[in-house]
């Protein structure tokens, strides 16, 4: 089968089920809308994540999608499946001048068709939104309706529990930046959303310029802050900060003055540190060693509105380079310097039998995680199946 891009993809891929997270911003990213008044968690789960099955769509490598790949074919009668805990999904994907139809059904109950054509090709596009009624396990199910045309679809978005969001995933991802220096004039990203695409560097990575935000706009010496702001009242207690590049004129915070503030109900707020971070106290190119460096700020928690990473601006051109900020409200939170993947398996949850809470994911199975859903459906010949797909998946991803 050949695909839109001209990679053919084998028969194992195809048939597999391969795998089971777009925000809000200053400016939203890429074909996401902005949220009205209530805080929401949108999870985005990307279509080669554990959780999903395929059958007759290929993953599909496009630097124009989110995460770089979408499952996409020109057939008809090609379908993709995810179950979910939440109130809300959302389909993101492709639309084109070659695009097809979408039959798509929720909980088995069949919706308006989703066309994909348009006038011109974009990419990441919310192509329909379908809320949902009741706590249970809800069925996302796709399949494409024509044939010789372009059916491509990059991730859904979950609307989840609050409480299931906040103990396990990056809180950056669902609030607006906020930034001392909104319109910086350096060599940087002049979009503020590069500091929460969480793509993470190796420590010592230079050149990484336009792929990092840096706060050079012909300023002098001064105060320089960034991070998010929220609908709501969210406890934090930890803070992710990994710099970006640095030259002979700044990019850090100068003499050590760099800390983490909450915005609580009585105001901006020091977090009270468990552990120092190393973070040099200098103002000296020298002494501030690799590029690219990661500091772990984790607290006490505290409960705020807002939350930043601020200090005193460096260099001799009093300038900050962020690469990334993460921000998580549970410090046990597996964070993406620690090696967290966006195609595990998203942790729901499940009432207990004794009243409590216990982690669920979908995709996977085992008494201690309740109901089975994703690659275990099905059973072992799927699961086989998928794992055979993903081996060859993540061959073409390191480009073997």
């Amino acid at each position: 089968m050949k695909n839109k891009f001209g990679k053919v993809f084998t028969a194992a891929v195809i048939a597999a089920a391969v795998v089971g997270g777009v925000s809000a911003a200053v400016t939203a990213p890429d074909g996401v809308k902005a949220e009205e008044t209530a805080q929401k968690y949108f999870r985005t789960v990307e279509t080669d994540a554990q959780g999903w099955t395929w059958n007759g769509f290929s993953p599909v490598e496009n630097g124009s999608a989110s995460r770089l790949w979408q499952h996409c074919t020109y057939g008809a009668g090609a379908v993709g499946e995810y179950k979910f805990k939440g109130s809300a999904v959302e389909l993101v994907g492709y639309r084109g001048p070659d695009g097809g139809r979408l039959q798509v059904e929720i909980d088995g109950v069949a919706q308006t068709e989703v066309s994909l054509n348009a006038a011109s090709e974009s990419y990441k596009q919310i192509l329909a939104s379908y809320e949902v009624i009741g706590d249970g396990w809800h069925t996302v199910k796709i399949t494409s309706a024509e044939e010789d045309k372009w059916h491509a679809l990059d991730c859904v978005r979950i609307a989840m529990d609050r409480d299931a969001y906040l103990k396990s995933y990056n809180l950056a991802l669902v609030g607006n930046i906020i930034c001392s220096v909104e319109n910086p004039t350096g060599g940087g990203n002049k979009d503020l959303n590069v500091i929460r695409n969480e793509k993470i560097y190796p420590v010592g990575t230079t050149g990484t310029g336009p792929m990092q935000y840096d706060s050079f706009n012909g300023g002098g010496r001064g105060m320089f802050y960034m991070g998010y702001s929220f609908k709501e009242q969210i406890p934090f207690s930890k803070l992710i900060f990994q710099e970006g590049d640095t030259w002979d004129s700044g990019g850090w915070f100068s003499d050590g003055d760099i800390k983490v503030q909450v915005r609580t109900i009585n105001g901006w707020k020091d977090v009270e540190l468990k552990s120092p971070v190393g973070y040099p106290v200098s103002d000296k190119r020298e002494d501030f060693g690799d590029s690219c460096e990661i500091y772990t700020f984790e607290f006490e928690t505290v409960t705020g509105d807002a939350i930043r990473l601020i200090g005193m601006n460096g260099g001799t051109d009093n300038f900050v380079s962020v690469s990334q900020i993460e921000v998580y409200s549970d410090a046990d939170a597996v964070t993406l310097s620690q090696g967290y993947d966006y195609r595990t398996a998203t942790v729901y949850e499940q009432e207990s039998p004794d009243g409590g809470k216990k982690p669920q994911k979908n995709g996977e199975s085992g008494s201690n995680i309740g109901l089975a859903v994703g690659l275990s459906v099905g059973g072992a010949a799927l699961i086989g199946g998928g794992a055979a797909a993903a081996f060859i998946v993540r061959k073409k991803k390191k480009g073997a």
